[in-house]
């Protein structure tokens, strides 16, 4: 019921910024500016001084920047002001579902920017009609405009719900908008540039081995994701307390990434391949394990609620509950992923042992680190995330740094080596064998070692921790026995008539 198509048509959030954003004094200017950029392109499109495909670029790159960009500025602008001056503990609080919430933040902020793109439309009609591009491919390349600015603004919600200032939010907001902007820019314009200038079909893209059209595969990628960050945003607006993901939805995102990974790259010939996905499967992992630990506070609370109920310890699969298990079942499956595509990949049986090696480091990285940021977080729950981001600084990024400058230095290869594989960022690499070195051995080791030592270090400790915290709570419960406490009171027993009427 709550995904009926009210959530549109009757979403008060979505209609409350659509009268707000497309009020006359803001529309006008704003279309004003856009019909003088498309009146110009067409012109040079007119002119034949350029190719005729560069006015058709020219196009989509202006809707890409209003639609994917200022769309996604927008969003997050205006999640940062519902946060700041409480309205959205408002919403909260009233009977709109959140995902009613979710989707009114999610279009209604930029909507505007789709009234932009929509005058935009002709324009870019006319041109692809006059170029190579023709009206089929450009549709489709529409379609794929808006799915990749959904993911885009999708990001953008979330990061604006997960930070715990409100303040702070639009920074991130903008941060995220400028990373995307780098990793994103160049891609699609290629993909651009490929697209309006020649005659001949995209490509197939593989998906297990089956040629699937590249809209289609992108539409797979692109709703994926944006499956993923909107329920993480529904939960974050439901409540601000509330994981981002809970420890089933963290397994079942990860095992969704696994798939779309491993279905992008099935049937590889090239040892490097197999790195490249254990480096996604661990990075996700990373990223889901810092969603679903709990501090201190949290566990507490979820260990009071079970001994209310007559359970020993919360479960390991409550937001309350310790990583342990579900931290297992994440490297379980970067472990099963990373070695199905590795056997694949590679006949080599000395290639595959060395492929095994990158796996394990890989997967003691996922471990300690879930287990490192839990140690953490129960130890000391206020500085707990900024201590673990420390402690990655030094082991991720140190030993790089340092093995950089010693082979800037001309020092032995052995010593660089060695010093950058502690972080699993070299480590994962060296340990593959795709650098080809005699000193490579003990780097391997240096990388292996390490991973190792953390996890148990970090396991130990975080047992340690769990049981002094369970402990002291337990003591801390009062008994019925003890003096100064209340016992329950006895059902008050209201008189008979005949009682009443001889008082």
């Amino acid at each position: 019921m709550a995904w009926r198509p009210d959530i549109l048509l009757d979403n008060p959030i979505l209609v409350k910024h659509v009268r707000a954003r497309l009020r006359r004094k803001s529309l006008l200017p704003a279309v004003t500016i856009v019909l003088i950029l498309c009146v110009c392109i067409l012109w040079l499109g007119q002119t034949r001084v350029v190719g005729a495909g560069v006015p058709v670029s020219l196009m989509i790159g202006l809707q890409v920047v209003v639609l994917t960009f200022i769309g996604a500025g927008q969003v997050g602008a205006t999640m940062t002001k519902a946060r700041e001056s409480g309205i959205i503990d408002f919403h909260r609080v009233s009977p709109l579902p959140s995902n009613w919430m979710v989707m009114g933040f999610l279009i209604g902020p930029p909507i505007l920017e789709y009234a932009l793109l929509a005058v935009s439309l002709p324009f870019a009609y006319w041109l692809a009609l006059d170029s190579l591009t023709g009206i089929v491919r450009y549709v489709q390349l529409l379609v794929a405009l808006i799915l990749i600015s959904w993911v885009v603004h999708s990001l953008v919600l979330l990061s604006s719900l997960t930070t715990k200032k409100p303040k702070s939010s639009q920074r991130g907001a903008a941060t995220v908008i400028v990373l995307l902007a780098l990793f994103l820019g160049q891609p699609i314009a290629m993909g651009i540039w490929f697209a309006t200038r020649s005659l001949a079909d995209a490509p197939a893209m593989p998906f297990f081995g089956i040629g699937m059209h590249w809209l289609l595969f992108v539409m797979l990628y692109s709703i994926s994701v944006i499956a993923m960050l909107l329920v993480a945003a529904t939960r974050k607006i439901r409540s601000e307390r509330m994981h981002a993901y809970s420890k089933p939805l963290a397994i079942g995102c990860h095992l969704l990434i696994t798939f779309l990974t491993l279905g992008a790259v099935w049937h590889s010939q090239w040892i490097g391949v197999s790195v490249g996905v254990l480096y996604v499967l661990v990075m996700a992992a990373v990223i889901l394990t810092a969603t679903i630990t709990p501090d201190r506070g949290e566990y507490v609370k979820g260990l009071r609620r079970a001994e209310r109920i007559g359970k020993k310890l919360p479960s390991p699969w409550s937001d309350a509950g310790v990583i342990r298990l579900p931290l297992f079942v994440l490297c379980g499956i970067v472990f099963v992923a990373a070695t199905l595509i590795l056997r694949l990949s590679s006949d080599d049986a000395l290639l595959a042992a060395r492929g095994s090696l990158a796996i394990a480091v890989g997967v003691f990285a996922v471990a300690y680190f879930g287990l490192g940021l839990q140690y953490f977080l129960l130890r000391i729950p206020k500085a707990g995330m900024t201590v673990m981001s420390l402690f990655i600084f030094i082991v991720w990024l140190v030993p790089p740094l340092i093995g950089s400058i010693l082979a800037a230095a001309k020092m032995p290869p052995e010593w660089y080596l060695s010093i950058s594989a502690v972080s699993p960022l070299v480590g994962v690499a060296v340990s593959s064998g795709l650098i080809e070195m005699p000193v490579v051995e003990s780097a391997r080791l240096a990388a292996l070692m390490p991973a190792i030592f953390f996890a148990v270090v970090f396991n130990v400790l975080v047992v340690a921790t769990r049981r002094k915290i369970d402990l002291v709570v337990r003591s801390s419960q009062p008994k019925a026995s003890e003096p100064g406490v209340f016992k329950e009171a006895a059902p008050i027993r209201r008189p008979s008539v005949e009682e009443a009427s001889q008082m």
